[in-house]
């Protein structure tokens, strides 16, 4: 169900590596998100608040650039806290 949820870039290559777990199937996931994004240049339409946002990625208004990144660091949910 998490793959399915994935960016079709991103899906593509976690389902190639028939990870056991959804904790290992989010590792990789958020480690291939980091490369892609480590790839592309800044631009004006994806650089906001002093990181690079992806446009693809819907991102709650209301949430300041370190909550998110607490989020990504703990494996927890952006809906909720699990």
């Amino acid at each position: 169900m998490f793959i399915g949820s994935l960016n079709d870039n991103i899906k593509h290559e976690v389902h190639l590596w028939e990870l056991d777990s959804p904790e290992k199937a989010f590792r990789l996931a958020r480690k291939i998100e980091r490369k892609i994004m480590a790839t592309r240049n800044p631009t004006a339409q994806n650089y906001r608040d002093g990181i690079v946002v992806d446009p693809s990625l819907s991102q709650p208004a209301s949430w300041k650039p370190q909550k998110l990144e607490e989020k990504r660091e703990n494996y927890l949910c952006y809906s909720c806290d699990r």
